[in-house]
């Protein structure tokens, strides 16, 4: 992999979440979303390190959606997750000769602007 790329954030940046519930392994929190407006999520303490729990999208995202809705989402990650781990081994094979050139792909991948977009 080249040696910029090392440098270079993969993931939008998000701002820290507010906790507005707390137990000694659980945790209710709030962070502002730029698509949303705000999320709501349930963390999981395990160990040292708070986790998001799977119940923040089993509660709200899947608690509405029909079976054929589901089956349509499930089909869509398959797919999303064989087209990412191609566009990673093209990363490592070197074929992106800058971080732009990977980015831009994977902005067209996933719909998300890439990061000089932004």
């Amino acid at each position: 992999m080249p040696a910029e790329f090392k440098e270079v954030t993969l993931f939008i940046k998000y701002p820290p979440a507010i906790i507005t519930e707390h137990s000694e392994n659980r945790a209710k929190a709030v962070q502002k979303d730029p698509y949303s407006g705000s999320e709501t999520m349930l963390l999981v303490k395990v160990g040292k390190r708070w986790w998001i729990s799977g119940y923040t999208w089993e509660r709200e995202a899947l608690k509405d959606m029909s079976e054929e809705t589901f089956d349509r989402l499930q089909i869509y990650n398959d797919n999303a997750v064989q087209e990412l781990q191609l566009l990673s081994s093209r990363l490592l094979a070197g074929e992106f000769k800058t971080p732009r050139e990977y980015y831009d792909e994977l902005s067209r991948l996933t719909g998300e602007p890439a990061p000089h977009d932004q």
